[in-house]
């Protein structure tokens, strides 16, 4: 299993001021940022769009999450902007083609594809695009709002993927804090998406060591 650990702080941004704040306050802790994008169709909420994103500094490698209808117009948008990965659902798409071809669009523009899955669905029907995909996110809360509790049964899918292949890089995403980031080290997890706790720390820089130490990095 891939020993290589990262912390990437979570960025749920409603305006362009928001964003900036946000990543000044992680840029010299962490080397990924993860900034969700909705659209308010495909979930409840919208957050900051892409034209928002123009003349904003990101020091650290970016991941855009998205959580939207249509994601292959997003796809386009952001890989204009110096996205290094973009996430996108399995559920947000009508069919297995449409899986595979979003994945080569994406790995095309020389960004890295990541495949989510939401607690709705098995494992199984993400186990055909291991081969295809760079690295697989799984979602342990359900999306659309952040703060939501962690799903522990969710880890069962990181501990089959991790069983399917030894190698792949596995995110997990939501309710990530001490406690729980331990648990999906050890299911097999090798990215940690932390949103919630790291936000509502008093000292950001302290949190994050304490995710740091609770993965045992």
């Amino acid at each position: 299993m891939p020993k290589n650990i990262e912390i990437i702080p979570v960025i749920l941004a409603h305006t362009k001021a928001e964003l900036k704040e946000k990543l000044k306050r992680v840029e010299k802790i962490a080397k990924t940022v993860q900034i969700d994008i909705e659209d308010g169709s495909y979930v409840p909420l919208t957050t900051i769009q892409a034209a928002q994103f123009r003349r904003v500094d990101i020091k650290p490698q970016l991941e855009i999450h998205l959580m939207v209808k249509n994601p292959i117009k997003y796809i386009t948008e952001y890989g204009k902007l110096g996205a290094d990965r973009i996430i996108f659902h399995y559920e947000s798409c009508k069919d297995d083609k449409e899986v595979s071809r979003l994945i080569k669009i994406i790995k095309s523009k020389k960004i890295e594809a990541g495949l989510a899955i939401g607690p709705k669905n098995p494992v199984s029907k993400i186990k055909k695009f291991l081969n295809e995909t760079d690295f697989i996110q799984v979602m342990t809360i359900h999306i659309g709002y952040a703060g939501q509790k962690f799903l522990p049964k969710q880890l069962t899918k990181v501990k089959q993927i991790r069983k399917w292949n030894k190698k792949i890089p596995i995110s997990v995403d939501g309710g990530v804090r001490p406690g729980t980031a331990r648990k999906c080290v050890k299911a097999g997890a090798t990215r940690l998406c932390s949103g919630s706790y790291l936000w509502s720390a008093e000292n950001i820089k302290k949190a994050f060591a304490e995710l740091k130490k609770d993965a045992k990095i």
